[in-house]
């Protein structure tokens, strides 16, 4: 079934405002100590789920930004999501079993702290690129769905021999963004429930 690029735009955007909602009321009157603490259950601090969201960041959006630079995009009123799209959104929206291999996060998008001890975060420096980073993809997601060619333009995944179309990459990461505020409510009321 083919969807309106409009409705496609305002439901994203609706999505990520959520999500910035979420984060406002997660983060915003924190200390440091609680932003670092782990509890019992958990192996990242809620501030690392931010760092792990900035790093997708990092790597999608500077690719999803030249995309929508590219010259003699026609509009299109209207496009079908690939059954790849739909199976990526699934996954992301469902509560996945951390056991699975297939779950984990890339070893490069782990927190720093997991690869070497020394490596410190400014958990404020963090929060400032995430809410940035937010408002950049909202900038993105008004473009890309608007035109065939931009839609199906390729980016690269964490793993860097994958591509996928920049349409698929939004449908992977805009509901990532609610798994982990799903994950940093989780670790902010103390971990796993027994």
């Amino acid at each position: 079934m083919k969807i309106q690029a409009d409705y496609y735009v305002d439901t994203r955007l609706a999505e990520i405002d959520s999500y910035q909602r979420t984060f406002e009321k997660l983060y915003y009157y924190l200390e440091e100590d609680e932003l670092f603490f782990i509890p019992e259950g958990e192996t990242w601090a809620a501030i690392e789920v931010i760092e792990h969201l900035n790093y997708f960041s990092e790597l999608y959006l500077p690719q999803w930004t030249k995309i929508c630079k590219k010259e003699g995009a026609k509009p299109s009123a209207k496009f079908k999501l690939s059954w790849t799209s739909k199976r990526l959104r699934q996954w992301m929206e469902s509560d996945p079993d951390p056991s699975n291999k297939w779950n984990q996060a890339p070893k490069n998008s782990l927190p720093r702290r997991m690869k070497d001890e020394k490596l410190k975060i400014d958990a404020q420096k963090m929060m400032e690129n995430f809410i940035s980073d937010l408002d950049q993809l909202r900038r993105i997601v008004k473009i890309i769905p608007h035109s065939k060619s931009l839609r199906r333009a390729r980016v690269h995944m964490a793993v860097k021999s994958l591509r996928i179309p920049a349409i698929t990459a939004l449908e992977l990461y805009i509901p990532h963004i609610g798994h982990h505020m799903k994950q940093a409510e989780r670790i902010l009321q103390g971990g796993p429930t027994k």
